[in-house]
């Protein structure tokens, strides 16, 4: 079994993909909310290669919540504002840091 020390870290990024995002912008109904959720492949960061590699050392799944609504400035109708939260729901694998 391993077990992760608090002071050992690594750095990975994950991608949204916006084809996703633009699609949940534009099957959405007025004042209405969705939620989508991705599960996005971590690429590792080494602190001795500033690149990010291709192979995937985990997963994150990622909660993302729409929803539109108009918004209104001193009684005259602005344009319309899209509001995105990004939630951090679980971060699991530890094959890299192994």
């Amino acid at each position: 079994y391993y077990y992760p020390n608090v002071r050992e870290q690594m750095v990975a990024k994950g991608t949204l993909p916006l084809s996703r995002i633009s699609a949940m912008v534009t099957m959405q109904h007025q004042e209405a909310t969705r939620t989508q959720n991705f599960n996005l492949p971590l690429n590792p960061k080494f602190e001795n290669n500033k690149e990010f590699r291709n192979e995937s050392s985990g997963f994150l799944d990622v909660s993302l919540r729409y929803q539109c609504s108009p918004r209104t400035t001193e009684g005259v109708l602005a344009s319309r504002a899209v509001s995105i939260s990004v939630q951090i729901m679980r971060a699991c694998g530890l094959q890299a840091a192994a």
